[in-house]
């Protein structure tokens, strides 16, 4: 019995008889199973008011160990997904109390998160129904059949480097209160993705949200390499001197950068003497110095909202920047003194910014 896959095999050795079309018949045939096999799963899921990225965090919260407990740096990996989508699907399990988050006791700066009483029964009610489904889908298969198929789809993924679910098996605590003293020293180094902000976002959220899990995967597991993988470089920011903040922070937080395409294409290590990336960010600030300059000459002084970071709070942020004080510590001693904002501390974010402005015009005097 053919099935569609078949059908697109004959149609392109009829157009195409100088290619090996070979390869479709695995990887349509994969595509094919993993959407049908999804619409099935996700039937399960919506009997149990559940859809399938709400069972995967909850699931792999319940699996962790008898606190169901990690920090969403920990989830995020557990889970395979990007720092944007972890945050979005906690927000959206947070408000039906199905999971909690709360500050370390050991270190207030990371986050857990937790299954709550209702959570973990939600995830034990779903769990048998979902084992059922993955067994029904599977009926056509013998257990041979079942051990042999799940075997060479574990030796295509390692091809392919997913061995996440390896190193988290020599974890068997990680990202929670009690980690293991000894951990098994891992090489490859633990990417988080950026895709950029949306249209709508004022500033920069989903950069933010990517560089604190970055900087929690990093305190978390001091002997791995975290790098922030993005697109292109521009997606980091708008102009020479973001990317000059974003570059400080980087280098201050010891997170690499992957750039996928253009000229910096690669991975840029900060603690590299004279990295690459560094340099090409302060060659494009000095570039972007003449236009800048143009532009301030043609703006009318006077009116416009007061600064965030005004004189007074730059000058106490270099004296304490030249005190070896990170920049996220800094702007937490820090308070705005006028407009909206008024009595609360700056970003880290806005006080980078601050502090690259500053350092160019150091530069033009």
């Amino acid at each position: 019995m053919a099935d569609h896959v078949d059908l697109v095999l004959r149609q392109w050795g009829a157009q195409r008889p100088d290619l090996d079309v070979s390869p479709m018949a695995v990887i349509g045939r994969l595509s094919r199973a993993g959407r049908l096999i999804g619409t099935e799963l996700a039937r399960t899921f919506a009997e149990h008011g559940l859809d399938r990225a709400s069972f995967d965090v909850l699931a792999t919260l319940r699996r962790s160990g008898p606190a169901h407990r990690l920090s969403p740096a920990g989830l995020m990996r557990s889970a395979m997904v990007t720092s944007g989508a972890i945050t979005q699907r906690l927000d959206r399990l947070e408000a039906r109390g199905l999971v909690t988050r709360t500050p370390s006791e050991s270190d207030r700066r990371v986050v857990h998160v937790e299954l709550t009483e209702e959570g973990r029964a939600l995830v034990d009610r779903t769990l048998p129904d979902h084992l059922a489904t993955e067994n029904r889908v599977l009926a056509a298969l013998t257990d041979a059949e079942r051990r042999t198929l799940a075997g060479t789809l574990r030796g295509l993924l390692e091809s392919l480097g997913d061995t996440v679910a390896e190193e988290i098996l020599s974890y068997e605590n990680e990202f929670c209160e009690t980690a293991p003293t000894e951990p098994t020293p891992l090489n490859r180094p633990i990417r988080i993705e950026y895709g950029g902000e949306s249209d709508a976002a004022e500033g920069r959220p989903e950069l933010d949200r990517a560089l604190a899990i970055a900087r929690d995967i990093g305190r978390s597991a001091p002997e791995r390499a975290v790098v922030l993988t993005v697109r292109e470089l521009g997606l980091l920011a708008r102009t020479s001197a973001g990317l000059a903040a974003v570059a400080d922070e980087l280098r201050e937080n010891g997170i690499g950068l992957e750039i996928l395409t253009g000229p910096l294409r690669g991975v840029h290590d900060p603690h590299e003497p004279g990295a690459g990336f560094f340099g090409v960010l302060a060659e494009a600030a000095e570039l972007d110095r003449g236009s800048r300059l143009q532009a301030r000459k043609r703006s009318p002084r006077g009116g416009g909202r007061p600064k965030v970071i005004d004189d007074d709070m730059l000058v106490r942020a270099r004296s304490l920047r030249d005190q070896g004080v990170p920049v996220s510590e800094i702007a937490q001693r820090l308070t705005i003194a006028a407009g909206r904002n008024a009595g609360q501390h700056p970003s880290a974010a806005s006080l980078y910014r601050a502090l690259a402005k500053d350092r160019q015009r150091d530069g033009e005097r």
